[in-house]
C-alpha cells in the first residue's frame, strides 16, 4: 500500500490547504484530494514541487508498507457489536482476519452526542483462532500511523452508515475508538 503524507506534512507544520495552494499554485482541490488519499496519482511537476515547498524527498511524500488491506464492517447497533473482517494480501495471497468489538452511542433529546468503539481480538480457544490472532496483531503493529488511521476512519464510517441522520452528527459528536490488542 501506498499513502500521500501531505496531510501528517501540513499538520507537522501547522499548515493549511488554502495556504500551501496560495504559495504553490497547485489546486486546493488537487491538494485535498492528495491529503485525504483519493487521489488516483499525482503529476510530477506536482510532486517536484510539493517536495520542493517542504523541503522533502520524494520518498518522504509518500508511505509504503508492502501489504494491502480491505476492511468490510458490519456493525450491529441494536446489540452494539461490530465485526471487522480483514482481508490482508501479503506476497500474493490473501488472508481473511477478523476482529471484534462493541459501539456504544450516548443521546440526548435523539441526537447523538458520543460514539465509543472498542475493538479487541475474539477470544480464541482454538489453536488456529490463536495463530489468526497472531497474524492480526503482527499485521497492525507494522503499520505506520497513517494507515491505522484509515483503518479506523473506515471503521467510523461504516459504522455512521447505520445511525440515522449521519451526516448531521458525525462532525458534532465525540468518536473514541480503542483497538486493545494494539
Amino acid at each position: 500500500m501506498i499513502k500521500c503524507n501531505l496531510s501528517v506534512l501540513l499538520a507537522e507544520r501547522n499548515l493549511k490547504i488554502t495556504k500551501v495552494a496560495n504559495d504553490t499554485g497547485i489546486s486546493r482541490t488537487t491538494l485535498t484530494s492528495l491529503s485525504n488519499n483519493y487521489s488516483q496519482g499525482i503529476q510530477l511537476d506536482t510532486l517536484n514541487t510539493l517536495c520542493m515547498y517542504f523541503n522533502i524527498t520524494p520518498d518522504q511524500f509518500f508511505v509504503y508498507i508492502p501489504i494491502d488491506i480491505r476492511v468490510k464492517t458490519q456493525a450491529n447497533l441494536r446489540d452494539n457489536t461490530v465485526e471487522i473482517e480483514l482481508t490482508v494480501r501479503e506476497k500474493g495471497k490473501d488472508r481473511k482476519l477478523n476482529l471484534f468489538g462493541n459501539v456504544y452511542t450516548r443521546s440526548n433529546l435523539g441526537h447523538v452526542d458520543d460514539i465509543q468503539v472498542d475493538i479487541g481480538l475474539y477470544d480464541a480457544t482454538e489453536k488456529e483462532e490463536i495463530q489468526k490472532n497472531a497474524d492480526i496483531k503482527r499485521v497492525l503493529k507494522m503499520l505506520p500511523p497513517l494507515f491505522l488511521f484509515d483503518i479506523e476512519t473506515q471503521i467510523i464510517e461504516d459504522i455512521f452508515e447505520k445511525i440515522e441522520d449521519s451526516e448531521r452528527i458525525m462532525d458534532d459528536c465525540n468518536i473514541e475508538f480503542s483497538m486493545d490488542f494494539l
